[in-house]
């Protein structure tokens, strides 16, 4: 088993210091926050972080961006951003060698629209 930790714990620091914090404390599993200002694929220096990374032996995994993503959402616009975000941020783990990714299920506020986001969040994570 390994034990590690979220650079969320971390968020007052830029995600490559995170690295090394975690790293150096001798823990082998990490999972990297994927928002601003971490590990969000849009806004991170790719290289400087995957350098960061191997310079340990990690697990990583990575959390998917969340804040103002829903992948529940039924209304078609609003489901092609957030298919794409998320499109974009599991490449960017594939690219940084992450072993899993963990992605938010999002939420419906109507219960008219219950039926419809089950099946828009299950066609998504598909």
């Amino acid at each position: 088993m390994r034990l590690g930790l979220s650079t969320w714990c971390f968020l007052q620091d830029d995600v490559c210091s995170a690295v090394r914090t975690i790293g150096d404390s001798g823990l082998r599993y990490i999972e990297l926050w994927g928002e601003v200002p971490h590990a969000y694929h849009d806004w991170v220096d790719r290289a400087r972080l995957k350098d960061a990374l191997s310079a340990y032996d990690f697990t990583v995994t990575m959390h998917a961006p969340f804040t103002d993503l829903n992948p529940a959402s039924p209304f078609r616009p609003v489901k092609e951003a957030v298919e794409r975000t998320l499109k974009d941020f599991v490449k960017f783990s594939a690219h940084v060698g992450a072993s899993k990714v963990t992605i938010h299920p999002g939420s419906v506020h109507n219960e008219e629209l219950i039926g419809r986001s089950v099946e828009s969040v299950v066609s998504t994570l598909r």
